[in-house]
């Protein structure tokens, strides 16, 4: 069950779903939203999944905020033993270090590895997809490797590559366009994660994984030609969770 409601500025209510960021929380959030969408309440605008919590945003001149928390309630009762979506598994082409990944050296000194190693380490796990946030498709993942923990840039840098992929703390993400950011990057995938030309735009949401796999320059300029010509499939297949 979510556990409060709080009124987030004069239209919007914010959906407490958890105390952690945990896989609990998570499922929580993602039968929440579903069972919202499902709802199509009318004076609904959108909701933002965050880690612990859905924002519900509204029309004020539909709704009361009490009249709103009734009917969120109904939604959270539903949503209590609704069938969660279905986890997909995106596998993102990296390729890691040198231009593409100006922080590997840097990352692997400080995890006292190979580069050979901090790329195979992380490589390994398919990441969960926790949030989408900081810009348009940007994925929050976890169940990064210890080993791969790394503190973020004491000054984020004024402009890092869509595509690039980093890691900041206990998590990795990919930037999906142009930005600040101060995540070590380590590698960059020239799969587009966020595309106004797609329906949806966004690849992946939360509850879906992503994972990666190291590939060599030649096939980057590859499929980075095939993307900007509309022609780049992304690897993207069914993945069954351990508590479906």
């Amino acid at each position: 069950m979510c556990l409060a409601f709080q009124p987030f500025g004069d239209s919007a209510v914010r959906v407490v779903c958890g105390a952690d960021a945990s896989a609990h929380t998570l499922r929580r959030i993602r039968a929440f939203c579903a069972v919202l969408a499902e709802a199509e309440i009318e004076g609904v605008l959108e909701w933002v999944p965050g880690f612990l919590t859905v924002t519900v945003f509204y029309l004020p001149q539909r709704f009361s905020y009490p009249a709103l928390c009734e009917r969120l309630r109904e939604v959270q009762a539903r949503s209590e033993d609704a069938p969660l979506p279905k986890s997909r598994r995106l596998t993102l082409p990296v390729s890691y270090g040198g231009v593409n990944g100006q922080d590997l050296d840097f990352l692997a000194q400080h995890a006292r590895l190979t580069c050979a190693e901090v790329i195979a380490l992380h490589t390994a796990p398919a990441y969960r997809v926790q949030l989408i946030g900081f810009t348009p498709g940007f994925p929050y993942l976890t169940g990064l490797h210890p080993r791969l923990v790394t503190p973020r840039l004491e000054s984020p840098r004024a402009a890092v590559p869509a595509g690039s992929v980093g890691i900041a703390g206990a998590q990795t993400g990919v930037y999906p366009q142009e930005t600040p950011g101060g995540w070590r990057l380590i590698g960059r995938t020239p799969v587009k994660l966020f595309d106004l030309r797609r329906t949806p735009p966004a690849l992946v949401v939360a509850g879906d994984y992503v994972a990666f796999r190291a590939i060599e320059d030649n096939e980057y300029r590859r499929i980075e030609t095939q993307c900007a010509l509309g022609a780049y499939t992304p690897e993207l297949v069914a993945h069954k969770e351990a508590d479906e």
